[in-house]
């Protein structure tokens, strides 16, 4: 006997948990190693960005270190030396 269409029940959604900011020791270590991986063609900026947004709030700093990691040497030291002045 059909006892009409079910009621699917969804569990509630779970509450955003704001993300801690990357602490500075923990990306001093780990922006070497990003380095190494955009340079060797392993990863891209945008990869580094997004693995890195997982793990924590980027701060503006970092986040601008990160996006300095696909860029020329060159390139990268006069944008370093924009910023700086």
């Amino acid at each position: 006997k059909f006892m009409g269409a079910a009621e699917v029940v969804q569990p509630p959604a779970a509450p955003e948990v704001a993300q801690p900011t990357w602490p500075d020791e923990a990306f001093a270590i780990q922006i070497p190693r990003w380095k190494k991986a955009v340079e060797g063609g392993l990863k891209t900026v945008a990869d580094i960005l997004a693995l890195a947004a997982s793990k924590g709030t980027l701060t503006d700093q970092q986040r601008a270190q990160i996006e300095g990691l696909g860029k020329p040497r060159a390139e990268a030291q006069s944008a370093e030396e924009g910023a700086a002045q």
